[in-house]
């Protein structure tokens, strides 16, 4: 007879369910939160990208050409200078009419920024990738294509 009446007793029945969500939850919202960055940041990298190589590369100066690149890289490094971010440009086609820069921004999630973790309570969190590709006319400074 008591063993039925403790069967039937609900105390607890709230924490128990608070430990089977929280952590569904937690993972959920570390998810999102990267989402967001991460699309905040492509949408940041995008505009920084174009600017610097029409700054860089659409009319260099004397014997400049061919370092857009590096210039491209370097300018776009001081832009998004966090821990969790990583630039990279490369140019191919400098012996041709055209020269194609490619932007790449890496982003690696955190845990609210609390530093880089790869795994969020069991849930892998990948590197994403961004690139974005301008196209410089060699013979006609300051035309983008």
């Amino acid at each position: 007879m008591r063993l039925v009446r403790l069967m039937r007793e609900e105390r607890g029945q709230a924490t128990v369910e608070m430990a089977l969500f929280l952590p569904v939850a937690v993972a959920l919202a570390a998810v999102t939160v990267n989402a967001l960055l991460f699309m905040g940041q492509c949408a940041a990298f995008d505009r920084a990208a174009a600017q610097a190589v029409r700054a860089c590369c659409t009319s260099p100066s004397q014997g400049e050409y061919g370092h857009g690149g590096d210039l491209v890289a370097a300018e776009l490094r001081r832009s998004f200078d966090d821990r969790n971010l990583q630039v990279s440009v490369e140019s191919s086609g400098s012996g041709s009419a055209h020269t194609t820069y490619t932007a790449t921004l890496k982003f690696r999630p955190t845990l609210f920024g609390l530093g880089m973790k790869s795994k969020v309570m069991g849930v892998r969190m990948p590197v994403l990738t961004h690139s974005t590709s301008l196209t410089v006319e060699t013979y006609k400074p300051g035309v983008l294509q």
